[in-house]
């Protein structure tokens, strides 16, 4: 969902291109949330320490938007000097951003980077706000206010805080310039010197997912589920690879199944996508009908996505 070569036409062609190519690098101002005292964090993921958090989480991941951001609103007002509390609402923001008109987008793009600069002056040590500035910045046109002057600044105090978080944002810089093989070699780097970074394997699973490169991400994921066997993120892009490349497929379909149970949803995985990945699963296994409903349920969650509403339509054209 977010782009890093944009050339700017409108603020909505913006965010909307940026939604629609996930599979090349991190969301922008992507939220990087776990749970309290979960085994996966690492510097760069700001831990979820209050219900309020968690009340954005769950509908964030439910693709309920507005009713996420309205609650981040609520939760700065309460809490105006919680790091979280901006975090979380910079979060929301981008979420609303990516799917507003073309005036909104603008306002809510302006809004995430001030909330995200404002996460990071209240907690110096706060990665992910300031790795979330950098892929705004990278994104972002001037006139949504992206100034990638900045990025160079940011990256500084983040490779102090966690050299992995920036390699792989030194990572989505090569990427943004079309240097996938730079990208890749950041990217390896950075999981050398952090092997249990999900955030990393999910982006350069993503770039070998782009161009079809499936044994490499099958050692990617495969080695890294070894070692997280019970992240909800490297389980979901092993689903995912199944989904694309034809592998594993029931045992895929019991992962999907069971991602979209979990409550509260799991950070960072679109219900929607799930159920769109489910529904291309049963179309290999040739269960049709179970996979239209599965679309449909993927389109209802996540009605701006064209690639959704496609398969859909072509579903139900076969189906007849």
């Amino acid at each position: 969902m977010n782009q890093v070569t944009v050339q700017f036409l409108s603020a909505a062609a913006w965010t909307r291109r940026a939604a629609a190519t996930g599979a090349l690098c991190l969301l922008l101002a992507q939220p990087v949330l776990h749970a309290q005292n979960s085994s996966q964090t690492s510097p760069q993921d700001p831990l979820i320490t209050t219900p309020a958090s968690r009340q954005v989480q769950t509908l964030m991941s439910a693709g309920k938007d507005k009713e996420a951001y309205d609650a981040a609103k609520s939760q700065v007002a309460v809490s105006p000097n919680s790091a979280e509390a901006h975090y979380m609402l910079g979060s929301a923001a981008s979420t609303m951003a990516q799917k507003a008109s073309m005036f909104s987008a603008l306002g809510y793009a302006k809004e995430l980077k001030a909330a995200f600069i404002k996460a990071a002056e209240l907690d110096p040590k706060h990665v992910a706000a300031r790795s979330a500035l950098v892929q705004f910045h990278l994104a972002a046109p001037g006139i949504a206010g992206g100034d990638k002057a900045q990025i160079p600044v940011l990256l500084t105090q983040i490779k102090a805080l966690d050299p992995a978080a920036g390699l792989r944002l030194e990572g989505n810089l090569k990427l943004s310039q079309k240097d996938f093989s730079g990208a890749e070699k950041l990217y390896l780097q950075a999981l050398d010197a952090n092997p249990k970074d999900v955030n990393t394997v999910e982006v350069l699973a993503s770039l070998y997912f782009k161009d079809k490169r499936f044994p490499e991400a099958t050692k990617l994921i495969d080695s890294a589920l070894l070692a997280q066997p019970e992240s909800p993120m490297l389980q979901y892009q092993r689903a995912k690879l199944s989904a694309l490349n034809g592998d594993q497929l029931e045992p895929a379909l019991v992962i999907l199944d069971k991602l979209i149970a979990m409550k509260p949803a799991p950070a960072r995985i679109s219900i929607g996508g799930a159920y769109w990945r489910r529904g291309q699963i049963l179309e290999r296994l040739n269960r049709l009908p179970e996979a239209i409903a599965s679309m449909e349920k993927a389109v209802a969650l996540e009605a701006s996505s064209k690639e959704m509403k496609a398969d859909l339509a072509r579903l139900r054209k076969v189906k007849g």
